[in-house]
């Protein structure tokens, strides 16, 4: 007995160390977490929808007046002014007035809202003058309502230009719904930073812009319903590199906007979420290829509707997502109906995984500098061009893309189009020669259909995985593929189907070895062309989708000096035996030169591009290639 005594003394200080370490591990947990949310840019505050402990008071909205009988804040009529930090209840139904806050620079100040309904017939329903910061809570349950009017006092410079108006910083939380009317600007704005982490919050309507917040919008959940005349979500900060922002970490978006959907003047970070958006009237609201007067590309014709306090907008424009610097997307789905570009950023864009809708009146994704795509899911139906960007790398994902014109298109100056369209995209300057201008094609599967040039590159083409299958352009002036340097294939698939006027193939220097397949005449859609080996089993197969004279298929399994054989239809046609790494065939099996073709440049050893292919512009009757 003594020894196990003695046992268990020696043990509880052991057991003592053992619960320190354990708290000290929850300890470290907590502070790691708290320091992810920091690093995300919420804090504990911005999630805190507990008023219970900061004494609330009550204020209640009557009709034509208020009830307040508290301390830190007093009533004028039908406007009650918010000096003291703390919680304020909000109920009830306020007919012409407003709420004010003009409390000490580091307070702050929770506006709760419990079933309050607040119209303003002269200025914002809500505005926050001054305060460290402005919480609204939701109420959980509870619908709640505000609307400003459409006219402001001309002489008041610093007059609210939204119905909800903050000029510090503005977090919306709780599990309530609002809905807010911007009837002489904007809905929601905050000078600095605006947060929105839970809660149904509808614009029924704004005058211009949805939600704003100008050095920063970060979004972590909620309902987000948004009708706008202007931009459905913005940050507008252009005078701070690190501001300008928006992040988007989750919630479900339903955003109708006469200009931009969603956009950050610096840097657009979506993480993931759900997304409906259209605007400028959606992808219907396009001219023709010839930009016919009265019938523009786009919406770039319409006036900017900003008001005197945010003159960031130059021009309007009416894409989805829209940044000034740079977009990245690591996750959400995407139903987009776009006048404009569906995706835009003036710098780069970076795509990790999401699920993409696009249906987009010019381009479905364009970066005017650098698109890298990793992963997700592409499904553009409709386009100017579906891709295009000075550099174009893509390393994975899944991407149908139905073009107008280009599928891809890899290009530089003023998107190396010879006549323009109206709104064209000005992209940056570059040559052929300095590196800027390239297509690498790692991996993903992409199915092009393109009324101009599947793959067009105003300089190279990388190949080195993945799988890409075109249905080109049916005229003569343009190709399944369209490059002015060299297309190296080393790896992956590829099977082109288009016309032959401006036939090119994968450079003579490639590794892995094409077979270029013309017809004496153009051959109908759905017809199918199958290569197999010797031993009749089917190494490639395609139904061209639309009538083609020529094919182009390469795989690692065409091997120099095997035997092949082309069917067309199920009947075969002829046998090849590659013996270089370009094989161009007429359909006799007999050699086919184009004077186009697979080398270094384009163009087989000692030909020339015609004249309209000289420096891979279009024919002149086109607006863009």
């Amino acid at each position: 007995m003594k020894k196990t005594s003695i046992l268990l003394l020696a043990f509880i200080p052991l057991f003592i160390l053992l619960l320190i370490l354990t708290a000290g591990c929850t300890a470290k947990t907590e502070t790691s977490s708290g320091a992810s949310a920091t690093a995300a840019g919420y804090d504990a505050e911005d999630y805190d929808t507990d008023y219970s402990d900061e004494n609330p008071q009550t204020i209640t909205l009557n009709g034509s007046g208020i009830d307040f009988s508290g301390d830190g804040a007093t009533v004028n009529g039908s406007t009650i002014t918010i000096t003291g930090a703390g919680a304020y209840v909000l109920s009830g139904t306020l007919n012409d007035g407003s709420i004010v806050i003009d409390a000490d620079k580091n307070a702050t100040v929770r506006l709760v809202l419990k079933d309050a309904h607040i119209t303003s017939g002269s200025g914002a329903a809500i505005y926050s003058k001054q305060a460290g910061k402005t919480l609204v809570t939701l109420e959980a349950g509870t619908q709640n309502s505000l609307a400003d009017s459409a006219s402001r006092d001309s002489a008041d410079i610093e007059a609210s230009s939204a119905a909800l108006y903050v000029q510090d910083d503005l977090t919306i939380n709780g599990g309530g719904a609002l809905s807010v009317t911007g009837s002489y600007n904007d809905a929601i704005t905050s000078k600095d930073n605006l947060k929105i982490m839970s809660g149904s919050i509808t614009i029924a309507s704004s005058a211009d812009d949805g939600i704003v917040g100008r050095d920063a919008t970060k979004i972590a959940g909620g309902t987000i319903t948004i009708n706008a005349a202007g931009d459905g979500i913005k940050s507008t900060n252009d005078e701070d590199t690190a501001k300008g922002t928006i992040q988007i970490d989750g919630g479900t978006f339903d955003i109708t906007a006469g200009a931009d959907g969603i956009q950050a003047e610096n840097i657009l970070t979506i993480n993931g979420g759900t997304f409906s958006l259209a605007t400028g009237g959606g992808s219907t609201n396009s001219s023709d290829k010839a930009g016919t007067a009265g019938n523009t590309w786009g919406s770039w014709q319409q006036s900017p509707q900003t008001a005197s306090d945010d003159t960031s907008d130059t021009t309007q424009s009416a894409k989805a997502l829209k940044a000034g610097n740079a977009i990245v997307i690591n996750a959400g789905t995407y139903h987009i109906d776009s006048s404009d570009d569906s995706l835009h950023a003036d710098g780069t864009i970076d795509i990790k995984d999401g699920a993409f809708n696009l249906s987009s009146g010019d381009d479905g994704i364009h970066a005017d500098t650098s698109l890298t795509i990793d992963g997700g899911t592409f499904d553009i139906t409709k386009s100017y061009e579906g891709l295009e960007s000075m550099s174009i790398t893509l390393n994975g994902g899944k991407g149908s893309i139905v073009a107008s014109d280009d599928g891809i298109n890899a290009a530089g100056g003023d998107g190396s189009s010879q006549n323009g369209r109206p709104g064209q995209n000005p992209m940056e300057s570059a040559s052929v020669d300095d590196g800027s201008i390239v297509l690498n094609i790692n991996g993903g599967n992409w199915a092009i259909n393109a009324g101009g040039d599947g793959l067009d590159s105003n300089a190279s083409i990388n190949q080195t995985g993945g799988t890409v299958t075109i249905d080109g352009p049916t005229d003569g002036g343009n190709g399944a593929l369209d490059y002015d340097g060299t297309y190296n294939l080393t790896g992956g698939t590829l099977i082109a189907a288009g016309s032959s006027g401006m036939l090119q193939t994968p450079s003579s220097s490639s590794a892995q070895n094409s077979i270029s397949l013309t017809f004496n005449t153009a051959q109908i859609a759905g017809t199918a062309i199958s290569l197999k080996d010797a031993n009749g089993q089917e190494i490639a197969s395609y139904t061209p989708a639309k009538a083609f004279q020529n094919i182009i298929i390469s795989t690692p399994d065409i091997l120099t000096g095997s035997t092949y054989t082309l069917s067309k239809g199920g009947a075969d046609l002829t046998t090849v035996t590659p013996s270089t790494s370009v094989t161009s065939i007429a359909e006799d099996g007999s050699t086919y030169n184009s004077g186009m073709g697979g080398g270094p440049g384009g163009t087989q050893p000692g030909g020339s591009a015609p004249q309209d292919m000289q420096g891979g512009q279009p024919p002149q009757d086109r607006p863009g290639n």
